[in-house]
């Protein structure tokens, strides 16, 4: 149901919003870039690990702001936009759930309500599955399901999901007046975009929002991303048109009989190496993969992640009881689920932030045992071990990760941290 909120600082003072103090003074290692894309809407790009962007509407209203960043750059974020105009941060809209755009929400909570659609913000709150929501710090405010416009600073401002392509609770902001779109994750400027298939993502739907997107507004808006470069139409344009081309060499290979692996080791996709982006899921053979699952796929769908099930026991019987039935449905049913090493580390994560320590520890071993050769694995299994207080061990794991992959710098940073090299 579409939702209309019309919004003025003397609305939002009338709900009983309390203002309080955010968060503490902001890492001076922290860079952050403002750039003007139109009267009052501004481009925010901080660099930290690395960059990410968020959208500000800034005027007599206060400040409206699209992503909240990494927990790690909002403080720096939040001192930025106190510099760039003396009103409060009203409204924070997340784009989706991922902790690049939205762990930062917790900075801006005091003084804003802060919007997601509704499966974005269940997976803010920790539900994953049959494990239930617990909210936190970064959870939203405000739920809504399919659309809302809100006025603000003089402008009409549209918000709407798009279901099932970078994540299940990805959406769109459109700043009508001013020409812009903020795409989040949507697209992934000049590189392999990620589609999160743990979190509801699809490739398909991926490839056909694009299109929907170039064709839902006028040649002159600028679409801005969540990491990268402002898009123009042509650019949107052309970028579609390559993740066609990616989409359907691997179609006709799937019909050729190739297996993935083939495909991987015959560089199926090799035209696009330069399209390697920063992490390894935006990585040509990562979505060599997941193309492959879904475009294989007799239904059209990826299978169900194999997470879904193990939530249910964990809830009912316990984590050992998750592992044995890993290891029964991998042996008994190995084409119902997609067993991928990605699904087992999200759902390590999950545990993690329910601080069920020991839990996740006994998933991301599980995941090392499944998937030996990956670097990821063990940097994650390593992160566990320190939250429990094993640190011979993970360093271990750390190592580990770097021996499969010199170029793991959160392995470096760790073992530099760590005083073990």
């Amino acid at each position: 149901m579409k939702k209309i909120i019309l919004l003025t600082a003397t609305i939002i003072c009338g709900a009983g919003i309390a203002f309080g103090q955010m968060a503490a003074p902001s890492d001076t290692s922290i860079k952050v870039t403002v750039t003007k894309l139109a009267d009052h809407i501004y481009r925010t790009t901080c660099a930290g690990e690395f960059e990410t962007n968020q959208i500000a509407s800034v005027g007599p209203d206060g400040i409206l702001l699209v992503d909240a960043g990494m927990a790690g750059t909002a403080p720096a974020l939040a001192d930025t936009l106190r510099e760039l105009h003396d009103g409060r941060i009203r409204l924070v809209i997340n784009t989706h759930s991922h902790g690049d755009h939205a762990w930062g929400n917790h900075v801006f909570k005091d003084e804003a309500i802060i919007i997601a659609q509704r499966y974005a913000g269940d997976n803010l709150s920790g539900g994953y599955f049959a494990l239930p929501a617990l909210r936190n710090d970064n959870s939203p405010t405000v739920l809504f399901d399919d659309s809302l416009t809100i006025n603000f600073n003089g402008e009409e401002v549209r918000v709407y999901h798009v279901p099932n392509a970078h994540t299940g609770g990805d959406v769109v902001v459109h700043f009508v007046n001013s020409g812009i779109v903020c795409i989040g994750d949507l697209i992934f400027p000049d590189h392999i975009p990620f589609v999160d298939l743990p979190l509801q993502g699809s490739t398909v739907s991926y490839i056909r929002n694009v299109q929907l997107l170039i064709d839902a507004y006028s040649p002159g808006v600028q679409y801005v991303a969540g990491h990268g470069r402002v898009y123009s139409r042509d650019d949107l344009v052309k970028y579609h048109a390559e993740l066609v081309k990616m989409s359907d060499l691997v179609r006709q290979a799937i019909a050729a009989g190739k297996t993935v692996d083939q495909m991987k080791a015959d560089k199926l996709l090799g035209t696009w190496e330069s399209w390697d982006g920063p992490w390894i899921t935006t990585k040509i053979d990562y979505w060599t993969d997941i193309l492959y699952q879904e475009l294989s796929s007799p239904t059209g769908k990826a299978k169900p992640q194999i997470a879904a099930p193990m939530t249910e026991t964990i809830v009912a019987r316990g984590t050992a009881a998750a592992v044995e039935q890993y290891h029964q449905l991998k042996r008994d049913r190995p084409d119902d689920f997609d067993f991928g090493e990605n699904g087992l580390n999200a759902l390590g994560y999950q545990l993690l932030a329910r601080n069920m320590i020991d839990d996740a520890v006994a998933i991301f071993l599980l995941n090392t045992g499944a998937y030996p050769n990956s670097f990821n694995v063990y940097d994650s299994y390593g992160e566990a071990l320190l939250a429990k207080g094993d640190t011979a061990l993970a360093i271990t794991n750390y190592r580990k990760s770097l021996e499969l992959n010199p170029d793991n710098t959160n392995a470096v940073q760790v073992l530099t941290r760590l005083g073990a090299k």
